[in-house]
């Protein structure tokens, strides 16, 4: 027992479960063993009422680096006994704060920072999403991009061959340049540019443009106006994908029913037929 009182343990039954929780055996102590356990009680003692390592170590008479290897070889259990000091600091803390916040007139910041930290899910900051938050896991930047859904996919294969064949209707072998240099620049010599192969002829009838979303108002048939240029630039609407396929299926009805300029006439039930040459 005078062991026991002189390492500041009261009673047998606190040597007990220190002895369970810790896996030492006072009775085995050496007398170095017995001054350690003694310096790390008023290091722990300090450390519960600061939480600062300097003083916790200049009170119990030792070096940081003591300290540091009484953590990492958790001698005598240091570590557990460490766990006791920083909750004992911390339930500190808010019985300080606990007392501050019962006066007449408390601090509305401490209030605030009270009912933060113990309802965070009525007081904390708003956030876009109802879910709670979980501040034990750390969450990974790198996570997998969102890919393009099967459905998806499908739909742009569909939009892609509806301009295809919007383009064979037209007689164009290659797509429009849609790149933002302006025309002539780059090109060699003996090209003709977009526009003079584009241009209409007696023998080639105007053809509906194979551009998505520009209107057919403009000529009875869809061609260009009297006071229009080939080359005349009209900005499309941004459209979302379900008006762009209403406007594809639109226009294939009107260009399966609109009659060619010269004979009055239907044009083809196919809208994939190429215009004669």
């Amino acid at each position: 027992m005078t062991l026991l009182t002189d390492l500041g343990i009261s009673t047998p039954y606190e040597a007990a479960e220190l002895e369970l929780e810790l896996g030492v055996r006072f009775d085995d102590f050496t007398p170095e063993d017995a001054d350690t356990w003694k310096r790390q009680t008023l290091y722990l003692n300090q450390y519960a009422r600061t939480r600062t390592f300097t003083h916790a170590a200049r009170a119990a008479g030792v070096s940081l680096r003591t300290a540091r290897t009484w953590q990492t070889d958790n001698t005598l259990g240091f570590n557990q006994r460490l766990e006791i000091a920083v909750l004992e600091y911390t339930e500190e803390i808010e019985v300080i704060l606990l007392e501050q916040v019962r006066q007449p007139k408390p601090s509305p910041a401490l209030l605030a920072m009270l009912l933060r930290a113990h309802l965070p899910e009525k007081y904390g900051p708003a956030r876009r999403d109802s879910a709670p938050r979980d501040n034990h896991h750390d969450h990974d930047d790198n996570d997998p991009k969102p890919e393009t859904s099967q459905e998806d996919r499908e739909s742009l294969e569909d939009i892609r061959r509806d301009v295809q064949d919007l383009k064979l209707f037209a007689g164009l072998t290659q797509p429009p340049d849609l790149s933002p240099h302006p025309q002539g620049e780059g090109e060699g010599e003996g090209k003709s540019s977009p526009s003079a192969s584009s241009a209409p002829s007696a023998v080639n009838p105007p053809t509906p443009s194979p551009v998505l979303g520009e209107s057919l108002s403009r000529t009875g048939y869809g061609g260009l106006g009297e006071h229009e240029t080939p080359d005349t630039h009209h900005s499309a609407p941004t459209l979302n994908r379900r008006q762009r396929r209403q406007l594809q299926r639109k226009q294939r009805k009107q260009l399966k029913h609109a009659p060619y300029p010269d004979t009055g006439t239907k044009q083809p039930n196919s809208h994939r037929a190429r215009a004669p040459n």
